[in-house]
């Protein structure tokens, strides 16, 4: 068995077995580190001898039998009164979420239980960890709702409860968190409307609260926070109304995904300003109008989507001048006329227009009707206007003779 000095380095070691009740009387610990190691078996339920340990991390092993008793070490971590980061991401724990987390050290900083098969609720007293800045629930079966007290955790930079079963409404209380910078709640089943409460997150850079059942219309709070820079995805919820005016706001986001939603109306002639957007998805609503002219300001403009709607007319030919641009989908929408044939329309492969029957091309690989160019024959130029005058006075004169 090794010594406890020699497993302060036990993160450069793979170890097959993980079962030592020895480590429990290791008091010199101060921040063992178990990580990306291929661990196996359980945690000693014994863990919370360690009084003097700041740091706790068994990431990303193969940790836990997937059974109920997984978590029955958590009990005596509170007696680890000087914890800041514990984690245990990407095991096999199992088990409902203990209510001693709530009981953890009063230092406690970062808490990760990510990618395991744990359930139950988040307790009540999440708010007794007043100095949180990272939770981490995320790919779990965790479910009921998000208790409103997390928005006492005023700490809070980091927020992801994705992947989980998490219903009801999302909490407004939510908004009290100021120093928030992500917020990850994606594939849940939150239900309601999105909180205006949110745009008080003056640090927020990303939020993702797609695959939900969320409903109503968009905050223009939330589409107006001008501090999101990464990401900003609504998608595949039942969003319904127009897309705000204040979506100019988001100067430097660099992804928008608002598809898969009841969106409808035309866009905002402002969304040119978005100038930082490198992923525009609006596909599946109900959109309409024409692609706005002041588009052609997203010169860093990467993919576009704007399949399954309703827009019509011409299809600008300044999208044939966004050099960036890698893919662009126009299928299933009303355009008519002929398909620019410049940049990125040169490339069949980039373009996808199927879906509307009123384009024409003259390029093979798009596989669309030819375009009927007019023809400039002597039959046409009897009847310009020249001639036409010409006659009109010979009829004139032979009525008069």
């Amino acid at each position: 068995m090794m010594s406890c000095s020699s497993l302060h380095t036990v993160d450069a070691v793979e170890w097959l077995d993980f079962t030592p009740i020895s480590l429990s009387n290791c008091s010199a610990f101060k921040g063992p580190d178990f990580a990306q190691n291929d661990l196996i078996g359980i945690v000693p339920a014994t863990l919370g001898r360690l009084r003097n340990v700041y740091r706790i991390n068994f990431e990303n092993n193969r940790l836990g039998n997937g059974n109920a008793s997984d978590l029955n070490f958590f009990r005596s971590l509170p007696n680890c009164s000087i914890l800041e980061v514990f984690g245990m991401g990407g095991n096999y724990f199992a088990g409902e979420l203990p209510p001693s987390i709530v009981n953890l050290s009063y230092f406690m900083r970062i808490f990760t239980i990510s990618g395991n098969f744990i359930h139950g609720n988040i307790p009540n007293g999440i708010e007794n960890l007043v100095n949180l800045i990272l939770l981490g629930l995320e790919n779990n079966g965790l479910g009921g709702s998000v208790p409103e007290a997390i928005g006492k955790l005023h700490e809070l930079q980091v927020v992801s409860m994705d992947g989980n079963k998490f219903s009801r409404s999302i909490p407004r209380p939510l908004g009290n968190l100021t120093a928030l910078t992500v917020l990850f709640m994606q594939e849940n089943m939150f239900e309601g409307t999105i909180p205006r409460s949110l745009g008080n997150c003056k640090n927020l850079i990303t939020l993702n609260l797609s695959s939900n059942s969320l409903n109503g219309t968009i905050p223009k709070e939330v589409i107006g926070l001008s501090s999101l820079s990464i990401s900003l995805s609504l998608s595949d919820n039942f969003l319904a109304g127009t897309l705000p005016s204040q979506v100019s706001h988001l100067k430097n986001l660099g992804e928008l995904d608002l598809s898969e939603n009841k969106l409808s109306s035309e866009l905002p002639s402002n969304l040119g300003e978005c100038i930082g957007l490198e992923h525009r998805h609006l596909e599946a609503n109900g959109f309409e109008g024409t692609i706005p002219q002041t588009l052609k300001k997203l010169r860093g403009l990467e993919e576009m989507d704007l399949l399954r709607n309703s827009f019509s007319r011409l299809i600008p030919k300044f999208l044939g001048e966004l050099l960036t641009l890698k893919l662009l989908n126009l299928s299933y929408n009303n355009f008519y006329g002929e398909l620019p044939s410049e940049g990125i329309f040169s490339n069949a492969t980039a373009v996808s227009i199927i879906g509307n029957d009123k384009l024409c091309s003259d390029v093979p690989k798009l596989l669309l009707s030819p375009c009927l160019k007019r023809k400039h024959n002597s039959t046409r130029k009897i009847f310009s206007p020249k001639v036409v005058i010409l006659v009109t006075c010979a009829a004139i004169l032979l009525a008069v003779y």
